[in-house]
Parts: C-alpha cells; structure tokens; sequence
C-alpha cells in the first residue's frame, strides 16, 4: 500500500503535524506552489457567491 511505503501503518505511532506536512508537500507537489493556487480564487469566489445566490444565503 502507498500508505505503508510513506511510513504509515494500522496502529503505528501518531504522526506530528510536520510529519504529514513531508508526505502532504511529497505526493501534491502542487500544492506546494502558491502561484498555482492563488489564480483560481477568483474562481472559487465566484462559485461561492453563486451557491449563496442559489440557496437564498
């Protein structure tokens, strides 16, 4: 399993906030560019305001 190869095991030990912050920025290599996320808030603001029209919020 993907899970066992990272170090993570059923009934292991916890893992610290930096320890999923390793694994988080080794597999979503994307997530790790900021200019790559901060073009589509436009978009995610437009889609919220939408969905508040919508449902009358």
């Amino acid at each position: 399993m993907p899970t066992e190869t990272s170090g993570i095991t059923p009934g292991g030990l916890p893992m610290s906030e930096a320890d999923w912050a390793g694994l988080i920025k080794g597999r979503f290599r994307e997530v790790n560019n900021s200019r790559v996320r901060q073009i589509t808030w436009p978009d995610i603001v437009s889609t919220a305001t939408t969905s508040r029209a919508c449902s009358g919020r």
